[in-house]
């Protein structure tokens, strides 16, 4: 089991242009070990999380109606070679339903010292040099339509449970969906995720809305602890849909710890379910439709 190690001195501070690399960087880097998301990919050619993820902050970073905050460590051990603050992790979330004039009271990204278009560039040229912010791991397989179609239905039956869950379970009016909670990896169980949440309920209960999140497996121990409860499941095996079974530097459900992390901080645990012999697999994998209540109800929004 790995040692707990002590919370690190955080920062919440909103999100800038200038950090849609570093933030995007750590999105890969976190979806690269997801076993959900390999598998996911098998038979679609891979994703590029690097430009998912840069394109969506360029995309709502402006919007009045999404924020992001970012965690950014004021310990100066964990900052990198060159001096810079890190940014530990990140957490977005839109609002629905809410007032131009609550909405305009919301702190908002400065445009100095780098422009959207400045980010662009800069996002381009990071790509470029890291061959490493393309989630690619699971990629190369299964190029029959057979296989092709099977990860096909698996993303068509998210698709639906997903509106299933939005048309009968989340009621309208205002509230607040949470859009991303990345924590980057190297800072897993470490109080980032909590101080993230922190700032979204503070948020929330100064403005009296409910949250609503899709929530990976992984997070959902950092939003049960943050008052998050449960108000719809999937459960997935990702064997049945898997097109293949994981290689061995491929990251299982089997080698995850509760809160997400990797056991033994490595790829490509044991992988193996109680009784099997020398097989790995990918696992079981839940996803939770979750909800938080304002603790202080507002009124009227």
């Amino acid at each position: 089991m790995v040692a707990t190690q002590p919370p690190l001195p955080i920062n919440i501070m909103p999100l800038q242009y200038a950090d849609i690399p570093i933030v995007s960087r750590n999105t890969a880097s976190a979806f690269a070990v997801d076993p959900h998301t390999l598998v996911k990919q098998l038979g679609k050619g891979g994703y590029d999380m690097y430009a998912i993820s840069s394109s969506g902050f360029l995309d709502n970073l402006g919007k009045k109606n999404y924020m992001h905050f970012k965690a950014v460590s004021v310990d100066p051990t964990t900052n990198d070679d060159t001096g810079e603050t890190t940014i530990l992790g990140h957490i977005s979330w839109a609002f629905r339903g809410v007032s131009d004039q609550e909405l305009d009271k919301m702190p908002r990204p400065h445009q100095p010292p780098i422009t959207a278009e400045e980010a662009t560039n800069t996002i381009v040229t990071v790509a470029a040099e890291d061959e490493n912010t393309t989630t690619t791991a699971a990629a190369a397989v299964a190029d029959d339509e057979e296989a092709t179609n099977k990860i096909q239905r698996l993303h068509d039956l998210e698709d639906e449970d997903m509106q299933a869950w939005m048309s009968s379970i989340v009621p309208p009016g205002p509230c607040i969906f949470v859009t991303g909670l990345i924590v980057a990896p190297g800072y897993q169980s470490r109080g980032v995720g909590s101080r993230l949440l922190q700032k979204l309920n503070e948020t929330a209960d100064a403005m009296g809305l409910c949250v609503w999140v899709h929530s990976s497996h992984q997070a959902y121990r950092a939003y049960h602890k943050a008052g998050f409860e449960v108000t719809r499941v999937l459960e997935l095996d990702l064997d049945e849909w898997a097109t293949r079974g994981p290689r061995e530097d491929e990251a299982v459900m089997g080698d995850l710890n509760l809160d997400g992390t990797r056991q033994g901080g490595e790829l490509g645990g044991n992988g193996l379910e109680e009784g099997e012999q020398g097989q790995r697999k990918w696992g079981r994998y839940i996803i939770r439709y979750l909800k938080r209540e304002p603790r202080f109800p507002a009124s009227s929004v």
